[in-house]
């Protein structure tokens, strides 16, 4: 299984606000994704918020077998 541990910021956002992308794995299919729009104290904490994002999806997709 591969996964990502250092998701990739967007410097190029022309409204400035910041994009985490974040994968936890591909390994049984393509990645199915979420997105949250809420302030954080820090980018830190959106990365962090982003990777449990993306392991929980990879769980969910896990457990009802989608692809």
């Amino acid at each position: 299984m591969r996964t990502t541990s250092a998701p990739r910021r967007d410097t190029r956002s022309a409204s400035g606000i910041p994009i985490v992308v974040a994968v936890h794995s591909t390994a049984r299919g393509p990645a199915i994704g979420g997105c949250r729009i809420k302030p954080y104290r820090s980018v830190g904490d959106g990365v962090a918020d982003a990777l449990r994002l993306s392991r929980a999806m990879t769980l969910k997709c896990g457990l009802c077998a989608c692809r």
